[in-house]
């Protein structure tokens, strides 16, 4: 089917990089540059809506990998070890699911976060008075 919007007329769309408006503002022209003060503050209210990330941190994956390892440990010195080692493996794989679900859930809430951060910065540069 055809697409009403032709190549010409789709807005460019860009990926600035993770940094705070003011830097990208002075990385890009300098520090004599005025721009509309409201296109600033939203675009520094994107900045700050930034997502925590909820697993892809290596301090977090590091924290999860210990703690099922001192679990699995814990579960050798129990006397009912077949049992415990079992339930320690169906928890790991509890989590090694849910952490597949918070990946997901990380790249999905960065890729939203991301695409705002880029418009407001697109409208931001449209604003710059030089």
């Amino acid at each position: 089917m055809w697409n009403p919007k032709s190549e010409r007329e789709r807005k460019p769309y860009t990926l600035y990089p993770d940094l705070p408006p003011e830097a990208l503002l002075v990385h890009s022209g300098g520090k004599n540059v005025t721009v509309d003060r409201d296109e600033y503050l939203r675009a520094q209210w994107f900045w700050e809506r930034r997502p925590a990330k909820l697993i892809l941190s290596p301090q977090k994956a590091l924290r999860m990998v210990t703690l099922f390892l001192l679990l699995w440990i814990a579960s050798m010195f129990v006397p009912e070890q077949a049992q415990a080692t079992a339930a320690v493996h169906g928890l790991a794989w509890m989590a090694l699911a849910m952490l597949g679900v918070a990946v997901f859930v990380d790249i999905t809430r960065y890729a939203q976060w991301k695409w705002e951060y880029s418009c407001a910065m697109t409208r931001l540069f449209a604003a710059v008075h030089r």
